[in-house]
């Protein structure tokens, strides 16, 4: 037995020896190098993925090796006191640190190109933001590899790569792409050189909330720390545009697309006016169709404003117990009807069924001979609508109108247009000399000299009107059957 027990052991002995002289033959050994580790790096007992794992070193780590597997591919490190192998593929040399020693923590540096801030010293971690060309940063830690800084930049900190900064002699922010009529201070007015997106920070990557159309005139709140973007307020939301494209506003006279002249500062207004939808109509929580419907409005439903945006394109109203806006373009205006107001001495014409008439006033087109009766619509006034049928008291006139037969009352209706001989229209034109003229803008047509008058229609861009007299900025004109009054800096 004591045979074999040697036996097996001299078998034991020479086996390890092998494996030994086998380990020593298939590592060579080189000069010391020092290497920066790449990423989470597993350290083993041998140089190959079969052996035990011993510890892991972090990203960053600096580690010397002293032996080279034969294969090339792991090396023997010197790590707190211990040696262990690693693979080379995770390990890279570290490199003079003339880059490092460049950095001077504190000083000011500038981007040299759109650089990428992330949340670590390596391309492998999350981006924050991203740094135009040209923006102002002051390092404040360099990463164990010298490769990486760490900034601040609107109000975040974060890691950029040194090879896309340089020291700035100057130490003065430049902004990216500054053009040459970029805002100097707020407090100002600017005016929007195109349609410009508004945001909800101070770059592309932020969500837009609104779009400012070309021409608003906008007070700069602040800017950006590195000059691009501004913050502004419209439409009782605040966001930032960017500097790009607004321009000092030389005059300060506000300039919105459609009929800027007659509108206040304010971006609404309080307002008072009765109307009546002229199709199913969208209740959205604010004033424009990007805002979230809460609820329809069917079509003939009379309704009550309260205020009023700029551009008179919304109305705030409510409905159902619900408060929202609504687009002016399918309102009609009501307060010029009255149901009640009926002659006692109205006589019914003479002319046979199934002839014109026109309406006097803005007149409710119902489904019954009822003021209680579903609306269909209104009617505006002065229009062309054809006889069918009275009611029993001939209170009430059945007529149709745009293809539809509804009910109106009967004392609206006269068998002759307004202006035209026999009949008095109260808004038709002077009868003295008058101009041709041309509307530069969509144009609200009021009732009288001032924005405190109600609209009786808007004016499409480029439509010739009938000119007659003006006072104190507005004109009398003609447009279709109306007259009335409007801002006479857009016509020609």
């Amino acid at each position: 037995m004591r045979g074999i027990d040697k036996v097996i052991l001299g078998s034991l002995i020479t086996a390890s020896m092998v494996g030994i002289n086998y380990n020593i033959s298939s590592a060579d050994k080189i000069e010391q190098t020092t290497y920066i580790t790449t990423n989470r790096l597993n350290m083993r007992k041998g140089p190959g993925t079969g052996y035990a794992k011993i510890g892991t070193l972090n990203q960053g780590e600096k580690v010397v090796a002293i032996e080279k597997s034969s294969d090339g591919k792991w090396v023997k490190i010197k790590y707190n006191s211990q040696e262990a192998w690693v693979s080379l593929d995770y390990l890279k040399k570290e490199e003079t640190q003339s880059t490092t020693n460049e950095i001077k923590l504190n000083s000011n540096y500038k981007t040299t190109g759109n650089l990428n801030m992330r949340t670590g010293a390596s391309t492998s971690y999350s981006r924050i933001a991203t740094l135009p060309l040209g923006t102002v940063v002051t390092p404040t830690k360099i990463s164990a590899d010298g490769e990486w800084v760490q900034v601040k930049y609107n109000n975040q900190t974060g890691w950029i790569s040194v090879k896309y900064i340089k020291l700035d002699e100057t130490t003065a922010p430049i902004a990216p792409e500054e053009p040459s009529d970029k805002p100097d201070q707020t407090g100002k007015k600017y005016k929007t050189t195109g349609n410009l997106n508004m945001r909800k920070g101070p770059g592309t990557s932020y969500a837009r909330i609104t779009t400012l159309p070309m021409g608003t005139v906008v007070t700069p709140i602040s800017f950006s720390t590195d000059g691009g973007w501004a913050q502004v307020k419209y439409n009782n939301q605040t966001g930032w545009i960017s500097v790009k494209y607004i321009k000092l506003d030389e005059t300060s006279t506000p300039i919105t697309p459609e009929e800027p002249s007659d509108k206040p500062d304010e971006e609404t207004q309080k307002f008072s006016g009765k109307y009546i939808t002229t199709a199913n109509l969208t209740l959205r929580k604010g004033p424009g169709q990007s805002y979230q419907g809460i609820l329809t409005i069917p079509e003939g439903t009379k309704i009550e404003a309260t205020e009023i945006t700029l551009d008179e394109n919304w109305l705030k109203v409510t409905y159902s117990g619900q408060t929202g806006w609504v687009n002016s373009d399918y309102l009609n205006e009501a307060d010029t009807v009255d149901e009640e107001d009926t002659n006692p001495d109205y006589e019914v014409p003479s002319q046979a069924l199934g002839d014109d008439f026109y309406t006097t006033s803005a007149v409710y087109f119902r489904v019954s001979d009822s003021s209680t009766s579903s609306l269909i619509s209104q009617i505006p006034k002065n229009t062309k609508v054809t006889l069918i049928k009275f009611n029993s008291d001939a209170s009430w006139a059945q007529v149709i109108y745009n293809n539809k037969t509804g009910w109106v009352l009967a004392y609206y209706l006269n068998d002759e247009p307004l202006g035209s001989s026999g009949s008095k229209d109260e808004t038709s034109e002077d009868t003295g000399t008058y101009r041709q003229g041309t509307t530069k803008e969509n144009l609200n047509l009021r009732k009288g000299p001032s924005t405190s008058y109600s609209v009786l229609v808007t004016i499409p861009k480029n439509s010739t009107v009938e000119v007659y007299e003006e006072q104190n900025g507005w004109v009398k004109v003609k447009y279709n059957s109306y007259t009335g009054y409007c801002s006479a800096l857009y016509i020609k």
